[in-house]
């Protein structure tokens, strides 16, 4: 933190206070409720955290372009400090907003930095691709209470589920996801450049996509990997917890701060090369397989052509194999 202002360094950090614990911390304080039953004294606290835990869950508060207009505010000049002075949007900005889009962020990573900061909170993406809806985990975004009210307020985040894509692409709408999700998370190693792209919600996009004559861009974001570092082993165990809609990873980041990103690391999010996907009203299974291999060409591509820009000339994009499974939206 160096070269890091004091008014950059309380910005970034305050930009991740706001972010990370609403997604890490929020089922911890139910647990040390539940805890909390345990003794008399403590029993009307573990009452009052629910209260509130099950207001936060049923309410539903409109968006907030205040609210907005603050992660804004506290994003690109102090995250650009926070990861070592790299953290971008690049690549072919040309092919944002050329029509109905699914922008598929590579890899999710531990807490999906590229996702979050390059593209949800990022004020450049929003410029050239206005109204994109930017679709998560429901687990995250229905019962997390405290990253169920980030969401609300934002106006920009919602559940992945069949039926929303289906609205969504419906209407013609851009939407942002990460095809890879939980699985991505739970095959991570620090410093490699992973993906895993064998899930059934790659093969919903796809089909979904060619019934409204979609393009799928693939984004991918260099540093990713180097984010946190992660506890390795049990890969079956926890890519079955994956499959689940649950997250299997044990993470370390900062030192100062385990839970907050390493500052080392860089976000450097490349847009790819779309692929317009026809239009086709009810695809077969073998279309639907073609054209995601048309897709997945499409990514390696975009890694080959920004690996070296991104400073990683040398690596290579790991698929790494999922048993198939059904996995719960």
């Amino acid at each position: 933190f160096s070269a890091m202002s004091s008014k950059d360094l309380f910005k970034g950090l305050a930009l991740h206070a706001l972010c990370i614990p609403a997604w890490v911390l929020a089922p911890a304080v139910n647990l040390y409720a539940a805890a909390a039953l345990a003794s008399s004294r403590t029993r009307k606290l573990a009452v009052g955290i629910w209260v509130v835990t099950l207001a936060a869950l049923v309410s539903k508060p409109g968006p907030s372009d205040r609210f907005v207009k603050l992660m804004y505010w506290l994003g690109p000049a102090s995250l650009a400090r926070y990861f070592g002075g790299d953290h971008q949007l690049r690549g072919h900005l040309e092919e944002m907003n050329q029509g109905p889009t699914v922008y598929c962020f590579h890899p999710h990573g531990v807490l999906a930095g590229g996702f979050s900061f390059n593209g949800c909170w990022s004020e450049d993406f929003h410029t050239r691709a206005p109204g994109t809806v930017f679709l998560i985990s429901s687990v995250l975004r229905q019962w997390n209470f405290a990253f169920k009210l980030l969401c609300d307020l934002s106006g920009r985040l919602e559940s992945i589920s069949v039926e929303n894509i289906r609205g969504i692409m419906g209407a013609g709408q851009p939407l942002a996801i990460i095809p890879g999700g939980f699985a991505d998370a739970a095959v991570q190693k620090f410093g490699e450049q992973r993906v895993v792209m064998d899930m059934p919600l790659m093969s919903i996009l796809v089909k979904n996509g060619l019934q409204h004559g979609y393009r799928l861009l693939p984004v991918y974001t260099f540093g990713e990997s180097e984010t946190f570092r992660t506890v390795e082993g049990l890969y079956d165990q926890r890519l079955e917890l994956a499959a689940k809609n649950i997250p299997g990873v044990v993470f370390f980041g900062w030192p100062a701060c385990p839970i907050f990103p390493r500052p080392q690391a860089s976000l450097l999010t490349y847009v790819g090369r779309a692929v317009q996907l026809p239009t086709i009203a009810k695809p077969t299974p073998e279309e639907v397989a073609h054209w995601k291999h048309v897709y997945q060409t499409a990514l390696w591509a975009t890694f080959e052509e920004f690996k070296a820009d991104a400073g990683y000339p040398d690596a290579t994009l790991v698929e790494c194999p999922v048993a198939t499974r059904r996995s719960k939206l």
